[in-house]
């Protein structure tokens, strides 16, 4: 029987278990992404375009999609900067994929055009996994990001079909 798998809006709850799934994917410091106070607080203050999505089962979760918008300038409106994030036991199970079919549903929703997500350039998993779903990347930014010595990432981008 397939698993009871739901996804949907975190509520304030949720930071701990998203904080915790995003945290284990540093390669020495859990520490270097956000704690459970500032997600939590993310979440309050988030503007209605802007999103943590939960992947959930039997109350657990397993995944998170994030969509904030890229900037408060004008022109960028249409722009959302994404991420997600599966559990590393619960990968290549399709967790991913319809967090990111949500993640895009949302963002199609909400009116955005151009997606950005960044990535560690030597989590090539991810962006395998992104690029199959119609992600570019546009570039890498060297030596951005000091965990356990200096890690560059990849941009990619998503444009979405959308009238302005």
């Amino acid at each position: 029987m397939p698993e009871a798998l739901e996804i949907r809006q975190a509520k304030p709850d949720d930071a701990q278990a998203i904080a915790e799934i995003a945290s284990r994917w540093s390669a020495a410091d859990p520490s270097l992404w956000k704690g459970p106070d500032e997600i939590r607080k993310e979440i309050s203050a988030f503007g209605p375009r802007e999103a943590y999505l939960v992947l959930q089962r039997e109350q657990v979760i397993l995944g998170w999609a994030l969509i904030q918008l890229y900037s408060d300038r004008l022109g960028y409106r249409f722009c959302a900067e994404v991420s997600l994030c599966v559990r590393r036991s619960r990968r290549r199970r399709g967790h991913g994929s319809r967090l990111e079919a949500a993640l895009l549903n949302h963002c199609r929703q909400h009116g955005f055009h151009h997606l950005l997500l960044r990535t560690y350039a030597d989590n090539e998993t991810c962006i395998e996994f992104l690029q199959r779903r119609g992600y570019q990347v546009v570039g890498t930014q060297q030596q951005i990001c000091y965990d356990d010595g200096w890690r560059d990432v990849v941009i990619l981008q998503r444009i979405l079909k959308t009238t302005v």
